[in-house]
């Protein structure tokens, strides 16, 4: 008997909501806006503007709704709507175009693997069409004075750096695949072919 009464007390509640909101949002130049944003303040309602600008809210009860517009370029308006049952209320909107920018920040970093990109053409040679990228030294963070070639080869993509002694003067450069010194025994596969030597 109360599982009865509680389904009836929803079947009435979703009966009873039926009053709308609806309208349409324009630009000030009487051009629909298409896609602009129209929700219910404090609720989880809203809906996007069709091809005329033109919205609709169905089934909602009776009571106070805040209708809140916005779109990108255009500055956000409020209205107050007061709904009884089975009501349809119209509600057009006429946006005006925002103007204000806010505080513009410039950025601007330099890559930690130091690598730029040359121009196409420099003098009389053209680059356009190879592989341009150029480490640039003074852009890397790192000790210049010695070690020039494992600084580069370390930012070189494909290319494996390996100390010797552990004091970081002999190094080991792999470049494609695996180093013969650096391993007496290794199996290299592809499509489950053995290719080793």
């Amino acid at each position: 008997m109360i599982y009865l009464g509680i389904v009836i007390g929803f079947v009435g509640q979703a009966f009873g909501q039926k009053s709308i909101i609806k309208g349409q949002i324009s630009s000030e130049k009487n051009e629909p806006i298409i896609g602009a944003n129209v929700i219910l303040t404090g609720t989880v309602r809203g809906v996007q503007t069709n091809s005329k600008g033109e919205y609709i809210l169905k089934g909602l009860s009776s009571g106070s709704y805040t209708v809140e517009v916005s779109f990108l370029g255009f500055r956000s308006k409020k209205m107050t709507v007061e709904l009884s049952e089975n009501q349809t209320s119209t509600v057009n909107f006429l946006l005006e175009e925002g103007l204000t920018l806010g505080e513009v920040t410039v950025l601007t970093s330099r890559g930690i693997r130091g690598n730029e990109t040359l121009s196409e053409t420099k003098d009389y040679s053209i680059f356009a069409g190879k592989k341009n990228e150029v480490i640039k030294l003074d852009n890397i963070n790192a000790n210049l004075a010695m070690n020039n070639s494992r600084q580069i080869f370390g930012r070189t993509p494909g290319i494996s750096v390996w100390e010797n002694d552990g004091s970081g003067i002999q190094l080991g450069v792999a470049s494609r695949g695996l180093s013969p010194n650096r391993s007496w025994e290794f199996n290299v596969r592809m499509n489950g072919y053995d290719i080793t030597p």
